[in-house]
């Protein structure tokens, strides 16, 4: 992969740069959502839950596009985080009805 290298925008890059790049870049993202469901969390637990349901909604599409993509690119235990992730947004964004049921 460090061996293939080309010129984009003026700046040589090999493919390792791209794989590298992209992994830290994932990273960087996941970490920002790990805060920002952390700090919805501390929202919903004093009585701001329902100001957050479009967030959750959206958190929970983009986990599922994610689970599709892992499935047919990546492998199983990046698969397993982002279904787990997905029902447990799920389940955020359903309580508030079942609860309200019982």
């Amino acid at each position: 992969m460090q061996g293939v290298q080309f010129v984009v925008f003026g700046v040589t890059r090999s493919y390792r740069d791209f794989y590298h790049g992209f992994g830290l870049s994932i990273a960087a993202l996941l970490l920002v959502q790990a805060v920002l469901l952390w700090q919805c969390a501390a929202i919903a637990r004093d009585g701001g839950g329902a100001a957050l349901r479009p967030l959750i909604a959206t958190l929970l599409a983009g986990f599922l596009v994610n689970a599709l993509l892992v499935a047919k690119y990546v492998f199983a235990p990046p698969l397993i985080f982002a279904a787990a992730i997905s029902i447990c947004l799920a389940a955020a964004l359903l309580w508030p009805r079942l609860r309200k049921k019982h």
